[in-house]
């Protein structure tokens, strides 16, 4: 799908995000967040302060609330 093409690549050149966890927050951002919209993804990336599922997952039900 292209919104998952385009977030792994703009993470990965912009963000240094690993591509594995890349895939994971396009995946929790279309699904949890219910958005296809890129800059949700680079937002969620950018506050992340440990680059793990576990902190995508925290910040997820944070951002959900609002």
């Amino acid at each position: 799908d292209e919104f998952y093409e385009v977030v792994v690549t703009i993470l990965k050149q912009r963000e240094n995000v690993p591509e594995a966890l890349a895939l994971y927050i396009a995946e929790r951002v279309n699904v949890a967040m219910e958005s296809r919209d890129v800059r949700d993804a680079v937002k969620l990336a950018r506050l992340l302060r440990k680059k793990t599922k576990k902190d995508v997952d925290f910040l997820i039900e944070i951002l959900r609330q609002k």
